[in-house]
């Protein structure tokens, strides 16, 4: 199996059971929240969630829009631009990961008010984190793999702090440390597997395969 044959496949693959467990995540965060009586953050997240889709797909536009460049260097063997761009691309996608999920965790702990254990707080605001991403990635795969990378990404970047928050009770300024150190190599294996697709398509593929 081609390289890129075999990525796209497990990109397809893992697309699937991010949906999932989003979901389960977010339910188990909402019913948590709302049978304490935090009524306030639940109507908040539900009330933010289909407008953060729409400012998501906004957001990912820039992404989206080094597609076309991207695709034609490989088609002329740029090799360099090609790794230049893919590393934009990729850069670009988990910036946009870790801002998201950080202001998301900040709002939903500091920005409104709760009561009791931050755990249940930390599963909702994993679930908003990553329910967008997971959502585009579901609905975008075939024309933009870059927006699945994206989900994957949201997930470990909300697992890590679900962790740092939630179960060692560190303050979210500590936690972005931990951010930061989960999704730093999450990058550099990101932008290794991108630059690896695309070599690939350049060595052994027509042009109109990818």
């Amino acid at each position: 199996m081609r390289t890129q044959e075999f990525c796209l496949d497990l990109l397809r693959r893992a697309s699937v059971p991010l949906v999932l467990v989003n979901a389960l995540v977010g339910a188990a965060g909402i019913a948590w929240v709302a049978a304490r009586g935090d009524w306030v953050l639940v109507l908040v997240a539900l009330l933010l969630l289909f407008p953060a889709v729409w400012l998501l797909r906004f957001l990912l536009a820039p992404a989206h829009r080094l597609a076309e460049p991207l695709q034609r260097l490989a088609e002329e063997e740029k090799r360099i631009p090609v790794a230049l761009f893919a590393f934009l691309q990729t850069f670009y996608g988990f910036v946009l990961v870790t801002g998201w999920c950080a202001s998301v965790f900040a709002l939903a702990l500091g920005g409104i008010r709760h009561s009791g254990s931050d755990l249940p707080v930390v599963l909702l605001a994993y679930g908003f984190a990553s329910a967008p991403w997971s959502w585009h990635a579901s609905k975008e795969l075939s024309e933009a793999r870059e927006t699945t990378l994206g989900a994957l990404a949201s997930q470990i970047a909300g697992f890590a702090l679900v962790v740092a928050i939630g179960l060692f009770h560190l303050p979210i300024e500590k936690a972005y440390f931990v951010l930061g150190a989960v999704m730093l190599p999450a990058f550099v294996g990101a932008t290794l597997l991108m630059l690896l697709v695309w070599m690939d398509f350049i060595e052994r593929c027509e042009p109109s395969d990818l």
